[in-house]
């Protein structure tokens, strides 16, 4: 089982209105990749609403330890693991 003590679960949707560095993350991830990538990895086109093309950007966030920045004090040299089911691969290449 999980020690709740030492595990933090949360929602994109809350945890970007607390963590102003997730948000900069996310906005980071959001100016280093392409359009043309995103297109490239999910099939999107010109019927797909702009949440949609950006929402990989907000999954993608917590892969780096410095979106947690009260858990890890701030470093953001540490190592990520990512438990994910297979629909979620696309979003971490």
């Amino acid at each position: 089982g999980f020690d709740l003590d030492r595990t933090f679960i949360f929602t994109d949707f809350t945890y970007i209105g607390q963590c102003s560095k997730f948000n900069e993350i996310i906005l980071q991830i959001q100016k280093h990749v392409t359009f043309n990538q995103v297109k490239g990895l999910f099939g999107f086109d010109g019927r797909n609403n702009i949440g949609m093309i950006g929402f990989p950007a907000i999954q993608a966030a917590p892969s780096f330890s410095s979106a947690f920045p009260h858990i890890f004090n701030k470093r953001d040299d540490l190592p990520c693991l990512i438990p994910c089911a297979i629909d979620q691969v696309l979003k971490l290449k």
